[in-house]
């Protein structure tokens, strides 16, 4: 007969992956001979008077599911650059990482060490190109790629600030949507983020709900502004990109969080330019940043819904009679 015993863990955040998260949460285990399993999902007072006999465990921060970083920017480097990068990135999270290298890119696919998306940076296009040819050639890329593609991942599509016209736009979403490719844009370089915003070709794209990079100084200077782009993402189910360490030794500039939240646009984590850097240290980063613009429970249900969200992959999740071995907890080091 097995032995079975009960450990509360505790922590100051408990998101599920459901809903919104709980402060000051608990997580009750049962643990026998060969499984373990979650026997509550509740508030730590809850927990500690349902379950007194339960050893305790104060976790630190939080107890999540499997959390996702949104963005890995390897664009520009090597292969044995790529390789000790993915090589210590934390375990378990999900990933999007982004290459504008093809090679970079047909290697993270046929060698894959992560769960996630890995986004192919397509070659910029302009108004003035031939995007016949550049559509063809995007398509026929892609569906090459896919053809490599193992279970755990996904193929995505990067796009950087591009032009396209109304029609080239409308076919673009059209096979994006056949072929359920994730799509990417990176607006950081844009200079007049409203106007472009509001080119149709640009709305179009809108409507296969892509993640989005904005410009780092986006809304500094002009609320008015900032408002009508939030408008442009609040009409389809966009989700904003943050890395906080893109903001690091600027102290004009901070993301504007509240504004994006209070309008339901979700919001995700990336890493940027700082692959090295793991997301329960993002997550620390923002609340340093944010203060009292985000509080916890709302920067640990962005590293799991929006990551996921913008990933365009279903998020984990964790109820009452599920394995515990899912379990992440962050101990709230910042690392």
């Amino acid at each position: 007969m097995s032995l079975l015993t009960r450990t509360c863990y505790t922590a100051s955040v408990v998101y599920n992956g459901l809903g919104t998260a709980r402060a000051d949460g608990a997580v009750v285990v049962q643990t026998s001979d060969t499984q373990r399993h979650i026997v509550a999902v509740t508030s730590a007072a809850e927990a500690i008077g349902a379950f007194p006999d339960a050893q305790h465990e104060q976790v630190g921060f939080a107890i999540l599911p499997v959390p996702a970083s949104a963005y890995v920017d390897l664009c520009g480097l090597g292969a044995d650059e790529v390789k000790a990068c993915t090589n210590r990135l934390e375990q378990p999270c999900c990933y999007g990482f982004v290459s504008d290298d093809i090679r970079i890119v047909r290697k993270l696919l046929t060698n894959p060490q992560h769960e996630g998306v890995i986004y192919w940076q397509a070659p910029q296009v302009t108004l003035t190109g031939d995007t016949s040819a550049w559509l063809m050639n995007l398509a026929k890329t892609l569906n090459d790629l896919r053809q490599l593609t193992p279970n755990q991942l996904q193929l995505g599509l990067c796009l950087a600030l591009p032009y396209l016209k109304m029609g080239d736009a409308r076919r673009l979403c059209h096979y994006l949507t056949q072929t359920q490719t994730p799509l990417q844009l990176n607006l950081r370089q844009a200079s007049d983020l409203t106007s472009y915003l509001a080119d149709p070709g640009i709305q179009t794209l809108l409507t296969v709900n892509p993640s989005i990079h904005l410009p780092v100084n986006i809304g500094a200077d002009d609320d008015a502004a900032l408002e009508a782009v939030i408008t442009h993402l609040s009409k389809h189910t966009c989700t904003v990109i943050y890395c906080p360490h893109d903001y690091v030794g600027d102290a004009r500039a901070r993301f504007p969080w509240e504004k994006f939240m209070s309008q339901g646009v979700e919001v995700a984590f990336g890493s940027g330019d700082a692959i090295e850097v793991g997301l329960e240290q993002l997550v620390h980063s923002a609340q340093q940043q944010q203060g009292t613009h985000a509080s916890p429970l709302a920067l640990v249900r962005a590293a799991v819904k929006g990551g996921y969200r913008a990933l365009q992959m279903t998020p984990p999740r964790f109820i009452r009679g599920d394995s515990a071995d899912g379990l992440v907890f962050w101990q709230g080091k910042g690392s």
